[in-house]
């Protein structure tokens, strides 16, 4: 069955390979045998110099019937086991094992017995602790002095901007110079002047279109009793009218801007902290002040009555003359200069801004 070379042969009954060894290519060993032991009647071993002759012959009969016994064997059917297929459950136990194999191998392998903080790394991790610091001040310290600059050069280009009542301009200046203020912390006389005119050039530059009246007389027109309607919020009012102290609501404030729309009232009312500075008090007081709109609500109890609330996170009391002028009020008798820089002076002394 064994050739020159090996082969690979594929078994009759179960049709598995298996694999053959070739033929020695080392001659045989020969043993040593005396004469004295040598049984009697027994032929001489043939010298080496002696050929035999029948070895060939029987070498060659061997190797044709090996020949053949393969070649049969490649000619027959093969037929293979059949594979067990493995569960769902089977094979996902499979992916969790390796997954876990594979994890494992991933985490860092800890030794229980070596200390996990050891001087070296004491020593590395204050150095990054002071690196981090170093730069960490470094930055903050050139952010702080870009800060310092962008405040002054901003808040001068929106003083500029405000006397060539050029109000947007001034708005977005004022506005780029308080960020720069919200960095450095900071809270001075002139620090809250630049609020201020920021708040005022921002009214004025976002001054509403239509009056007062007219969007409200709108909203009303499509509202039911039972309605909350939202108004819009990103226009501004400045209104100078007598305000006092709600009776039941301490921390409200009725503003006495009358308006009537046939059988129903429209009341003003805010809760603003920013009119708290003026002590109001059940007796009506003429002021000035900006703010946006919020929504209009029905209240039941008092018949045809609505509340106009305005949105007191966008209140302030107005302080300067001119940007006030530039809201269109007119100065007449009934409105006397005299009489808007008293009150503008009032509310300048109580808000803490002082107006050249």
């Amino acid at each position: 069955m064994r050739r020159d070379r090996y082969q690979r042969v594929l078994c009759r009954k179960c049709g598995e390979p298996f694999f053959i060894l070739p033929l020695d290519p080392y001659p045989k060993r020969k043993v040593a045998q005396n004469k004295a032991t040598q049984p009697a009647g027994s032929s001489p071993e043939p010298s080496a110099s002696t050929p035999a002759v029948a070895e060939p012959v029987e070498a060659a009969s061997e190797e044709t019937t090996n020949a053949a016994e393969p070649q049969q064997a490649l000619d027959a059917p093969v037929t293979r086991k059949p594979k067990r297929r493995r569960s769902k459950r089977a094979k996902r136990r499979v992916r969790r094992k390796r997954f876990r194999h594979a994890l494992q191998k991933l985490r860092p392998h800890h030794d229980p017995d070596k200390p996990v903080i050891t001087r070296f790394r004491v020593v590395m991790a204050i150095a990054a602790i002071v690196i981090a610091a170093t730069v960490g001040g470094i930055l903050r310290k050139n952010r702080i002095e870009r800060a310092e600059q962008t405040f002054q050069v901003a808040a001068d280009r929106g003083f500029s901007a405000l006397d060539e009542q050029n109000y947007e301009a001034a708005s977005r200046e004022f506005e780029q110079a308080l960020t720069a203020a919200a960095i450095l912390d900071r809270e001075d006389q002139y620090t809250r002047d630049v609020r201020q005119m920021y708040r005022e050039s921002t009214a004025v530059s976002q001054l509403a279109q239509s009056s007062l009246y007219e969007i409200v007389g709108d909203a009303l027109q499509r509202a039911s009793r039972d309605d909350r309607i939202d108004l819009p919020a990103n226009e501004w009012f400045v209104i100078q009218a007598n305000c006092r102290s709600h009776k039941k609501d301490s921390t409200a404030f009725i503003v006495e801007y009358p308006m009537k729309f046939g059988e129903v009232l429209v009341e003003l009312v805010i809760h603003a902290d920013a009119l708290r500075p003026l002590s109001l008090g059940t007796e009506p007081q003429e002021i000035i002040f900006g703010a946006q709109l919020e929504h209009l609500e029905f209240d039941n109890p008092k018949g045809p009555l609505w509340r106009l609330k305005l949105n007191a996170a966008t209140a302030f009391l107005w302080t300067n003359y001119e940007t006030y002028r530039a809201v269109g009020f007119e100065v007449d008798e009934y409105n006397p200069e005299d009489r808007l820089r008293e009150i503008l002076a009032e509310q300048s002394q109580l808000v803490g801004v002082i107006n050249e």
